[in-house]
């Protein structure tokens, strides 16, 4: 292969035995990455739903954050990949539980980008569609 662009695990797999390098990870150029999205009427109906899901993946993160050996193990055998390859993976994860202005402000610097470049229709500003009051709960 002489070069990809590709997401974790594999980018773990693909440098594990020195013989591929990242030449750029995204590092200071993307923020907002892995947003939570939900429909605003499915928040509307169900908002006790929508902050148990947001304090259960806060949860789930801390937990995978205290044992990654252990979750390393169980994906390991779980999905078929070799330990150590799941462990980099997960030692390179971003989990982001709460998003600030600044994810907000990335995000619509690539909504712009989208827009300007014809591959959305539509103009989107995504304040609207932020909503912090699911945060610390």
């Amino acid at each position: 292969m002489l070069y990809t662009a590709t997401w974790e695990p594999t980018i773990s797999k693909l440098t594990a035995d020195g013989n591929n390098v990242v030449l750029a990870d995204g590092t200071g150029v993307f923020l907002g990455e892995n947003p939570i999205i939900a429909r605003g009427e499915y928040i509307d109906k169900h908002p006790e739903i929508v902050q148990i899901f947001i304090n259960v993946y806060k949860e789930a993160v801390k937990l995978l954050d205290s044992d990654t050996e252990n979750y390393a193990k169980t994906y390991s055998d779980y999905f078929g990949i070799e330990e150590n390859i799941i462990s980099l993976a997960l030692d390179n994860a971003n989990e982001p539980i709460e998003i600030n202005d600044k994810d907000v402000e990335d995000l619509q610097k690539t909504v712009d980008f989208l827009k300007n470049e014809d591959l959305v229709a539509n103009n989107i500003n995504v304040k609207e569609y932020v909503d912090f009051s699911f945060g610390d709960k």
